[in-house]
């Protein structure tokens, strides 16, 4: 314990956010679900590229030009490697998760859905895997069909399987981890079910990629997609990793420069991925930020990483298991990285509030999820999400700052 602590000690020394000389380090900060901190070596590549080498990227033929390519690419490959993807090729940037998710939605479902065909989600998903999908639908005479999820926050298996096997799923888009319950989908288990129906599969690993590797060819799903900002990277840069096969098959979703092969008025031919799902000048230090934040992920390793969710997650949900007048909101055995809780007699906001004034920064609300919120009969939630930088002595503080809150307002 007292080595795991040292370690999340050495680790904080890495983000300024936590500097004793910020007023930010004064925060409790744990709202990680919604957005990370950002280590220096991030910052730091930032800075670099906009200081040093700051110039647009593939078809410049000077130095900086060149440099800029190289690092943006390198990135590319530093993701590839990341998720353990055949091809760089398949890496595609994007402004987020729910811009891969969009991409995927338009490019993928506006061409292969039909009156008829069915879109299997499930009842925890994220709005950004719920709205593009009945858009697809409303456009293409297909439907969106849930799995349900008990009590606890686990999805029913059994009735999946028989949604998968019935013959109406074409698609399936599920959440690698809830961001609303932190609840760990056995995705892998799914993803076998549907590719064994002939389902195209899609995993949003927007809240999974921070905490445990994420092999997609072992995965075996068409599609797998992510937010960097929620991996210490910056924000407004994304990723959509998808099969070789799938990015040849599907158009591109936006047109302009640099996704081309050749334009005329007689009409365009579009380049190979990734360049053809990359319209316009991207976000090129976003995706060397991306870069850089894996690079950082790797050099702590994932058992670390593990072992310091486990610590966390242990003690917050004991911290607000013990106050009286608080209830935990999904007591599944495969939670990590977020405790949702709610009071029995104080609004969430309220409760937020007065944490805020003692500095501690925690989300609330539907978190985006307000079916999942209509399911379980609540309009929201107080939720703490964790991250590697976060001690177990803010746990301590935000349990105080929690007693005094139910005294005084409850």
């Amino acid at each position: 314990m007292r080595d795991l602590i040292q370690t999340i000690e050495r680790i904080r020394r890495d983000f300024p956010f936590f500097s004793a000389q910020h007023a930010s380090s004064q925060w409790v900060y744990l709202d990680n679900a919604a957005t990370t901190q950002k280590p220096q070596v991030v910052i730091d590549a930032l800075v670099e590229f906009y200081s040093s080498y700051n110039a647009n990227i593939h078809r410049g033929l000077y130095e900086l030009s060149e440099r800029a390519t190289q690092a943006y690419e390198g990135a590319r490959a530093k993701v590839a490697g990341f998720l353990n993807a055949r091809s760089e090729s398949e890496i595609i940037f994007t402004k987020g998760a729910t811009e891969s998710l969009n991409l995927l939605a338009s490019s993928w479902g506006g061409t292969q859905l039909q009156p008829g065909d069915e879109i299997l989600l499930s009842e925890m998903e994220h709005h950004a895997n719920i709205v593009p999908w009945q858009m697809v639908a409303q456009a293409t005479g297909a439907r969106v069909v849930t799995i349900p999820m008990n009590e606890q926050g686990e999805l029913d298996l059994e009735v999946a399987e028989k949604q998968l096997k019935a013959g109406s799923v074409k698609c399936m888009s599920i959440v690698h981890i809830s961001n609303a319950l932190g609840v760990r989908n056995d995705v892998e288990h799914l993803v076998r079910t549907a590719v064994a129906n002939g389902v195209f599969t899609i995993v949003d690993g927007s809240q999974a990629v921070s905490h445990f590797p994420v092999d997609v060819q072992s995965l075996g799903c068409d599609a797998y997609v992510f937010s960097g900002h929620k991996l210490f990277a910056p924000t407004g840069i994304g990723i959509l990793w998808a099969r070789s096969e799938v990015l040849a098959a599907i158009p591109p979703y936006q047109g302009g420069g640099d996704m081309i092969r050749k334009v005329s008025w007689q009409g365009t031919t579009f380049a190979e991925p990734p360049s053809k799902f990359e319209a316009g000048t991207p976000h090129i230090a976003g995706a060397i930020g991306l870069g850089a934040a894996i690079d950082y992920v790797q050099s702590l390793g994932f058992e670390t990483i593990g072992a310091i969710d486990h610590l966390l997650f242990e003690k917050a949900s004991k911290t607000i298991e013990q106050i009286p007048g608080l209830r935990r909101v999904g007591s599944s055995d495969s939670q990590l990285g977020v405790v949702s809780f709610v009071a029995d007699a104080i609004h969430a906001s309220d409760l937020a509030s007065f944490l805020s004034v003692d500095k501690i920064a925690v989300r609330t609300g539907h978190h985006c999820a307000q079916p999942l919120m209509d399911r379980l009969g609540i309009q929201g939630t107080v939720r703490a999400s964790f991250s590697i930088y976060n001690h177990p002595d803010e746990l301590d503080r935000l349990g105080k700052s929690l007693e005094r809150a139910v005294r005084m307002l409850g």
